[in-house]
């Protein structure tokens, strides 16, 4: 992935903004950070655990309203 500083560029948002939404993504296991002179940003292979942890962690912060339509 590109540098917090190039994807605050990219998106036009504040350093502290990317590190927030990267650090979701970390406790989420969709991303793994690496320090030091080979570190960067990498994507996790993604597996059903994250992508149901995410999923579920995302639907329980906002309210959607859910249709049930009787055939």
């Amino acid at each position: 992935m590109p540098s917090e500083k190039e994807l605050s560029k990219q998106f036009g948002v504040r350093l502290v903004t990317v590190r927030e939404g990267l650090k979701g993504l970390e406790s989420l296991g969709l991303i793994e950070k690496r320090q030091g002179k080979e570190g960067a940003i990498f994507i996790t292979e993604v597996s059903n655990d994250s992508v149901k942890t995410a999923l579920h962690t995302s639907l329980s912060l906002k309210k959607y309203p859910i249709e049930i339509s009787e055939k």
